[in-house]
């Protein structure tokens, strides 16, 4: 059985802090991704790179989530609520 993605939508500028949460609370049992991306940008005249994250207000998730975890995701701070396609 393939593994379904799941989208959680979450206070933006807390992606980093929720990702943590999801795995402190269910350990390797998803695969939890805040997908990034590094670019250059020009700031006072100088080069940097920085690090943008590609969707701001979600964390992307692998895995099968049984009704009983869906409430878990919910009571994670900054967790707006849990999307999927069904």
């Amino acid at each position: 059985m393939s593994d379904n993605w799941y989208a959680l939508f979450v206070t933006t500028g807390k992606e980093d802090h929720v990702k943590e949460w999801v795995v402190k609370l269910f350990k390797d049992r998803y695969k939890v991704v805040v997908p990034k991306r590094r670019m250059r940008e020009r700031r006072g005249g100088i080069w940097v790179e920085r690090l943008h994250t590609l969707f701001p207000g979600y964390v992307m998730i692998c895995g099968i989530i049984t009704p009983l975890e869906h409430k878990d995701f919910n009571k994670i701070p900054g967790v707006i609520r849990l999307l999927c396609d069904g």
